[in-house]
């Protein structure tokens, strides 16, 4: 799968860029790699699958909640229980 990034608004940032998703076969780990640029250095940001592609409203409130299978908590990014779609 292939997703591209960019975002209507982001707080007056001009983020742009491509992320792919692949799997060898079913089962195995998904290797996700992207070139995103327009983030501010040095700066902590969070990655999220959403259940929809649709950012045509500000904000993340037309993309769903974060890509969650398995209706786990939310958790945070050393959690072990967390949302699949919650990279971090």
């Amino acid at each position: 799968a292939f997703g591209l990034v960019n975002p209507p608004t982001a707080q007056g940032y001009a983020v742009n860029g491509s992320v792919s998703f692949s799997q060898s076969k079913p089962g195995e780990p998904v290797l996700v790699e992207g070139v995103i640029t327009g983030l501010k250095v040095n700066a902590l940001h969070g990655f999220h699958i959403h259940e929809k592609g649709d950012i045509s409203t500000k904000g993340c409130l037309s993309t769903g909640g974060h890509f969650n299978p398995q209706r786990k908590v939310h958790g945070g990014p050393n959690d072990r229980e967390r949302h699949i779609g919650d990279l971090g």
